[in-house]
């Protein structure tokens, strides 16, 4: 992630919108999980999508439960 990490986190912050798809392993991804600190940190609607389903879906409780964002973003900073 270091080496991509600011073209990354600056295209989050061009975008109206984070889409995230819940593929397995995904919240052990440092990168998607700066992404989604960065979003929230903006203000931005971020939009979770089923790797089975290709179909929008709320929020996953481990997401909103197991995720330090200011944290993560003091990691990435």
């Amino acid at each position: 992630f270091e080496c991509w990490k600011e073209i990354d986190l600056n295209e989050v912050a061009l975008r109206d919108e984070l889409w995230v798809v819940t593929m397995p392993g995904y919240l052990v991804s440092i990168g998607v999980i700066a992404e989604i600190a960065h979003a929230k940190t903006l203000g931005k609607p971020i939009k979770y999508v089923s790797h089975k389903t290709l179909k929008f879906i709320k929020e996953p409780k481990s997401v909103q439960k197991n995720i330090d964002f200011r944290k993560t973003l003091k990691k990435v900073a």
